[in-house]
C-alpha cells in the first residue's frame, strides 16, 4: 500500500504486509523503481519523513508488546538505527519533525496520558531526549514555521492552546481558552507563525468546528462551521486559504475555505474519503491518502489552482462490484444507530444468507465506510457485512459519543441483527459477532441479553468483562476466541479464564468452543496470517 510522499514529490513510501513480517520500500515517482527498502519481522508504525526527505522515522514494538521504539532510516546510508529509549505504549499519536529537520516530538505515555518529548538527533543516532509538557494521546502538538515554539494542547486543560519556547527556560504561555468542557484538537501554523487555525468543540455545540486565533491580539474567530465534525485544518501558504476534512457518516470530505468568509469548495467527489499528508514544498498541491468505496487506497495530488486530482501511487486494483449502504437501525430506546452495510444483495429468497456483524473497540472509534482487506474477504466467501458504530462511536455529535453505557450499545447491536433477520432473512444461527478489544465486553452483552440471536461469537484481545452479563454456557452457540501471547492490557491465561466463568465450566478446546493464542502479536493483531486465521474461522 502506498504510505505518502516525499517533502520533494519525487519519491514515494509503499509499505508490504506479507504473512509474517512488513517491508517498507522508497520508490522513484515517475519509474517505480525501488530506491531503498528495509524489511522487519515487527510492522513501522507513524512513518514520517524528515523534512529534507533524507531519512523516514518510525515506532515499532517487539512482536506487538506496545513497547515502541523510536527508529530511524537513513536513506543516503541505508542504515536503520533503533533507540532503546524512549519507550512510549501506544502509536497514535503522530511523530513531528523540527522545520530543521535536527529534532523531533515524540509522544511518551499510554492511551490516557503522556508527556512530550523533544527528541535530538545527530548523525543517524539519538543524542537527547527532554521532556518537555504533559499531553493527551488524542491532542495535537505543532513546531512553528520557524522552530522556535511548539503549540499544544495541555493534559491539565484540553479546552485551551499553550505555546512554549524551545530552548527557553520561561514557562509556557497561554494562547486561548475556551470555555470549560470545551475540546480543542488539531492545530495548524500559517506560514508567517502569526496565526493559528484550531479545531473545537464548545459544550454546547454537537459538533467541531473550525477556528482562527491571532496570536498578537489572543482574539479567535469562527472560519468554518457544520452539521458534521470539521478536522485536521491546514494553512495554505498563501494565509488566505485552507484546507479541512469533513467527517460526513465516515467519509472524510476535502474542502478548500476562504479566511474571509467565501463559499468552501469540495476537492474530489461527495463519496472519496481523503486523509491529508501534507502540502508539497512548493505549496501548490496538497497530497492526500484517497480511499474510495470499493478499491483500496491510493496517494494522490490535489492541485490547488485547477483543483484537479492526479494519482501519485496507486494500490492493486482489487474491486469486488460491492460498495457499502450507509444507514440507521432504531435500538429499542429509538436511537438512531449508523451502520455500514455490505453485500445486502447478496440475500436471497431461497438462501440461507451468513452475516457478520463488526463491533469494534475503542469505543470511542469510528467504523468507516471504506475499502478494507478483510471485509472484501468476506464478501467473497458470500457474507454479509454490517459495521455498527454503537452508541459512543465518534463522528455523530456530542451526544451520541458520550455514551458509555455497554448495556445500551449491546441493545444497539441486537437492532442490528434484528434487522437482518426480518429484513435480509438471515437466521440467527447465521448471524456472528466479530469483536475487537473492548467491543467483546459489548458483544458479551448482547449474547447475554438475546441468547438465540447469534450462532458465532468471534472475540480478540478480549478485556475484562461486565459482571453479571455472561450468557453462560450453550449447546448451539460457539464461542471462538483470539489472544495475542504479548497483550498487556490482558494476558491470556486472565482472558481465558475470564471467558470459561463467563461461558460456562467446560474447557476451551471441546465441543463449539476455543482459545487460541498468537505468540507474535499484541493487543492489537497486525499479521496477515493471525487474520487469516481468524477469517477462515468465520467461513468454517
Amino acid at each position: 500500500m502506498p504510505v505518502s510522499v516525499s517533502p520533494e514529490g519525487s519519491r514515494v513510501l509503499v509499505k508490504t504486509r506479507d504473512a509474517s513480517d512488513f517491508e517498507i520500500a522508497v520508490l522513484d515517482r515517475q519509474s517505480g523503481t525501488v530506491l531503498h527498502r528495509a524489511r522487519s519481522f515487527d510492522t513501522q508504525l507513524s512513518l514520517t519523513w524528515r523534512p529534507d526527505g533524507g531519512a523516514i522515522a518510525f515506532i515499532s514494538s517487539a512482536a506487538g508488546n506496545r513497547q515502541y521504539r523510536l527508529s530511524l532510516w537513513d536513506l543516503s546510508s541505508g542504515e536503520l538505527n533503533t533507540f532503546a529509549s524512549p519507550l512510549t505504549s501506544t502509536a497514535a499519536p503522530p511523530i513531528r519533525w523540527a522545520p530543521d529537520g535536527r529534532s523531533l516530538l515524540l509522544y511518551v505515555g499510554n492511551s490516557r496520558a503522556g508527556e512530550l518529548r523533544l527528541v535530538k538527533l545527530g548523525l543517524g543516532k539519538a543524542l537527547e531526549s527532554v521532556s518537555l509538557v504533559r499531553v493527551s494521546p488524542e491532542a495535537d502538538y505543532q513546531w512553528s514555521p520557524d522552530g522556535g515554539r511548539i503549540a499544544y494542547i495541555p493534559l491539565e486543560s484540553e479546552s485551551s492552546i499553550h505555546q512554549l519556547e524551545v530552548g527557553s527556560s520561561r514557562a509556557p504561555e497561554s494562547l486561548a481558552q475556551l470555555p470549560d468542557g470545551s475540546v480543542v484538537r488539531e492545530l495548524s501554523w500559517s506560514a508567517d507563525g502569526q496565526s493559528l487555525l484550531y479545531s473545537a468543540r464548545e459544550p454546547h455545540e454537537r459538533f467541531f468546528s473550525l477556528r482562527r486565533l491571532e496570536l498578537k491580539t489572543r482574539r479567535s474567530s469562527l472560519v468554518a462551521r457544520s452539521s458534521n465534525d470539521l478536522r485536521h485544518p491546514v494553512w495554505l501558504k498563501d494565509q488566505q486559504h485552507f484546507l479541512y476534512e469533513a467527517n460526513e457518516g465516515g467519509i472524510s470530505q476535502l474542502w478548500i475555505a476562504s479566511a474571509d468568509g467565501q463559499a468552501p469548495q469540495l476537492l474530489g467527489q461527495p463519496d472519496e474519503s481523503h486523509r491529508i499528508l501534507g502540502l508539497s514544498d512548493t505549496g501548490d498541491q496538497v497530497y492526500t491518502s484517497r480511499s474510495r468505496l470499493e478499491f483500496p487506497p491510493d496517494l494522490v495530488a490535489v492541485s490547488l489552482s485547477s483543483k484537479e486530482l492526479s494519482v501519485v501511487a496507486a494500490s492493486p486494483r482489487q474491486a469486488t462490484g460491492i460498495r457499502p449502504r450507509l444507514m440507521t437501525v432504531t435500538s429499542d430506546d429509538g436511537l438512531q444507530v449508523p451502520v455500514i452495510l455490505w453485500g445486502d444483495k447478496l440475500a436471497g429468497p431461497d438462501a440461507k444468507p451468513r452475516a457478520i456483524i463488526n463491533v469494534h473497540g475503542g469505543p470511542h472509534l469510528q467504523e468507516l465506510p471504506v475499502w478494507d482487506a478483510r471485509t472484501q474477504y468476506l464478501l467473497r466467501q458470500g457474507m454479509i457485512v454490517a459495521s455498527v458504530n454503537y452508541r459512543g462511536s465518534r463522528g455523530y455529535g456530542a451526544d451520541f459519543e458520550k455514551h458509555e453505557d455497554t448495556a445500551g450499545q449491546a441493545r444497539d447491536l441486537i437492532a442490528v441483527q434484528r434487522y437482518l433477520a426480518e429484513e435480509l432473512g438471515v437466521p440467527a444461527e447465521n448471524t456472528s459477532l466479530l469483536a475487537s478489544s473492548s467491543g467483546t465486553r459489548v458483544a458479551v452483552q448482547a449474547a447475554f441479553l438475546k441468547p438465540e440471536g447469534f450462532g458465532r461469537l468471534v472475540l480478540t484481545s478480549t478485556v475484562p468483562l461486565v459482571p453479571g452479563t455472561c450468557p453462560g454456557e450453550s449447546g448451539s452457540r460457539r464461542v471462538l476466541a483470539f489472544h495475542g501471547l504479548n497483550d498487556n492490557a490482558l494476558s491470556p491465561s486472565v482472558a481465558r479464564g475470564a471467558l470459561e466463568r463467563c461461558f460456562g465450566e467446560r474447557p476451551f478446546g471441546a465441543g463449539a468452543t476455543q482459545f487460541e493464542v498468537f505468540e507474535d502479536e499484541g493487543h492489537q493483531f497486525h499479521r496477515s496470517r493471525t487474520w487469516a486465521r481468524i477469517l477462515s474461522s468465520l467461513n468454517g
